[in-house]
């Protein structure tokens, strides 16, 4: 009768510590996910300031020779800097 109760109560806490390391086990995927998706936003946010600096450049410059003052291109000066 002991040893069942022995065994009852060593089974309980093998439970409790395997359930234990699966929520830590889940929480630290979860933070990873979360992670890895901030940084897919940051990078969503970074390309898509990019492509409006660029476009407002693009449209500088077409405004610019449309009106009839000579600018420097700005795709050529980025060209350069790359």
């Amino acid at each position: 009768r002991r040893l069942v109760r022995e065994m009852m109560f060593y089974w309980k806490k093998q439970g409790k510590g395997s359930a234990r390391e699966r929520k830590q086990a889940d929480r630290e995927a979860a933070e990873a996910r979360k992670r890895e998706e901030e940084a897919r936003e940051e990078k969503r946010k970074q390309q898509q300031l990019n492509f409006l600096l660029t476009q407002t450049e693009l449209y500088a410059h077409f405004m610019a020779k449309k009106i009839g003052h000579e600018q420097p291109d700005p795709l050529a000066d980025k060209e350069g800097k790359l």
